[in-house]
């Protein structure tokens, strides 16, 4: 972007993510390390407050825009020349591209040439609307897919190299998504790297999460984690039942002593669990956890004792929605008899956090 305002007095940029609060630690700072990178520094004045790039020679501009505030975006004008430069970072994040050509409709006006980047890595389900945008076919359209293998080392450094070809050898399925930026492919399934097995762990770190529920299961997991393994050892799966009379069942069957991730959204039943004893906390909930969550679970081998029939059962059934229109699967878990789901996603967290 930097260069073909450079290269063109009349156009200027625009960049936009879904949300406002992600730009400064993202394309602004990417452009200003690009600056440096081409040596071109000098020629751009920065304004951090509202984001924004000046190139000194012509005053024209690029600009940053998140779309949580469309009205800003639909009002930018531009003092010399027109918006001839888009770039849309993360894209995947946007709902739909109906909302991305609301913008556009609004950015590419009275200009004869124009350029719009939609950068991303490839959601996990071929369904995902911004992989069908990606396999349309138009004329105007270039589609360049890179990956680690096509990156100097030195910008991205040794050890992600020795990451990368770790998670080759133990979730190939997940490193091609997440290195190779390919879909998954699946029937639909969310986790495929189980087995139902008795088996002895070795592991000293244990965790607990649970779900809680009345008229749906209220959940409580027992889990292990031993080098690319987690073990699902335990579980307490329940319905119709009251906090205290939960908390008397698992006192019979869980080491209080375990950290017990739960629901944040439940700050009442987390402080009842403490009351109890147990060192019951919460998992907050922050964007695209889920699908992080999610991620970390592919990563590893899971291994589920018999004992515990309704997590198989779950997991057995845990699918991807399916996009009601064209029957393609979407990037987003069903939201239904995924109790133990739920439970094994916030026992998992600290682990993948750290």
């Amino acid at each position: 972007m930097l260069i073909a305002v450079m290269k063109n007095k009349n156009i200027n940029g625009v960049c936009v993510r879904r949300y406002g609060k992600s730009i400064k630690e993202s394309v602004f700072n990417q452009l200003l390390w690009a600056a440096e990178a081409l040596e071109v520094s000098h020629l751009w004045e920065s304004k951090v407050s509202l984001p924004e790039l000046t190139y000194l020679p012509t005053g024209q501009k690029i600009i940053f825009r998140g779309a949580d505030d469309v009205s800003k975006i639909k009002s930018v004008k531009f003092v010399n020349g027109y918006c001839g430069f888009v770039w849309y970072e993360e894209c995947d994040e946007f709902k739909c591209y109906e909302d991305i050509l609301s913008i556009n409709q609004s950015l590419l006006r009275g200009g004869d040439k124009y350029t719009v980047l939609y950068t991303y890595n490839p959601p996990k389900v071929s369904g995902h609307w911004i992989n069908k945008l990606c396999r349309e076919e138009r004329k105007d359209k270039l589609v360049h897919h890179s990956t680690y293998l096509t990156t100097p080392e030195k910008w991205l450094g040794g050890q992600f190299f020795i990451e990368a070809e770790h998670l080759k050898k133990t979730a190939p399925d997940l490193y091609l998504h997440q290195y190779m930026g390919e879909p998954l492919k699946n029937e639909g399934l969310v986790l495929k790297n189980y087995v139902v097995e008795e088996k002895e762990f070795m592991g000293e770190i244990f965790f607990m999460g649970q779900d809680f529920g009345f008229n749906h299961a209220n959940v409580i997991l027992l889990l292990g984690f031993y080098e690319d393994e987690i073990h699902i050892l335990k579980e307490l799966y329940v319905k119709g039942l009251e906090t205290n009379e939960i908390i008397n069942l698992a006192e019979d069957m869980f080491d209080k002593n375990i950290i017990m991730w739960c629901d944040s959204a439940e700050p009442d039943r987390i402080k009842a669990w403490q009351k109890a004893g147990f060192r019951a906390c919460g998992v907050s909930k922050e964007k695209n956890s889920i699908s992080a969550q999610i991620d970390f679970l592919m990563s590893k081998k899971i291994i589920i004792n018999p004992s515990c029939k309704n997590t198989i059962r779950e997991i057995e059934n845990w699918c991807w929605l399916k996009d009601k229109n064209t029957g393609e699967y979407i990037d987003i878990p069903t939201p239904i008899n995924d109790d133990a789901m739920a439970a094994l996603r916030y026992g998992v967290e600290y682990m993948r956090k750290i």
